[in-house]
């Protein structure tokens, strides 16, 4: 915490753990995953912390190096882009956790943004349509208007679409502008982590619905 790096490490083998104690962040880096690619993009110190929780390999780039190809192939914009993007998910608590760059990259190509104002209601139009909240707060009800909980920023809710006969069993409602993403069109199930923490979601929320 507190380093600039002039290198980025990609981990080859073994677990990293990421925490990020001002967001509320603790995850687990998996192969395949970056470290310190904030470093190539924005200036300053990242305020995170990577500590091995096993043994590990990586592979380690110079920052210049990298910083000199994306931009000799007009690749640095996109890829900045995609980083923040990414960036986004791990941060998020569905997502966050041993979920492969690979995954995250492919998720980042189908989700769209979705901007709410202040009182609008979240329609689900179609079954298996996963909603990640970028900034704003929301409140679930269910179909009696009793209120389950509010969830805020890196927190995510239309887990209820993929197990639920009724798309419309809850009611979401924006208690401020914010902003989605929304996640229609990737098999969020086919990953055991992901299928994992959506069915605790969704259960934690229809026994919240019983009470």
């Amino acid at each position: 915490k507190g380093y600039q790096s002039n290198f980025i490490y990609i981990i080859l083998t073994g677990s990293v753990e990421y925490i990020h104690p001002d967001e509320d962040i603790h995850n687990k880096l998996t192969v395949g995953s970056f470290i310190g690619v904030e470093y190539l993009f924005y200036k300053g110190s990242t305020l995170g912390t990577w500590r091995a929780i096993s043994h590990v390999t990586v592979q380690k780039i110079p920052l210049n190096f990298l910083k000199v190809f994306l931009e000799k192939n007009d690749l640095f914009h996109s890829t900045k882009q995609l980083y923040d993007n990414i960036g986004f998910l791990k941060k998020t608590n569905l997502l966050g956790e041993d979920c492969s760059y690979v995954i995250l990259n492919e998720i980042v190509k189908v989700m769209k943004r979705k901007e709410i104002k202040k009182g609008d209601t979240v329609s689900f139009k179609k079954k298996h349509s996963l909603f990640l909240i970028n900034k704003g707060s929301f409140q679930i009800n269910n179909t009696e208007d009793k209120t389950l909980e509010a969830v805020k920023t890196n927190n995510f809710f239309g887990e209820h679409t993929f197990f639920s006969k009724d798309i419309n069993e809850f009611k979401i409602t924006a208690l401020e502008d914010g902003m989605l993403y929304c996640i229609a069109d990737y098999p969020l199930l086919k990953v055991p982590i992901i299928q994992w923490k959506m069915l605790e979601m969704y259960a934690k929320r229809k026994k919240n619905y019983a009470f």
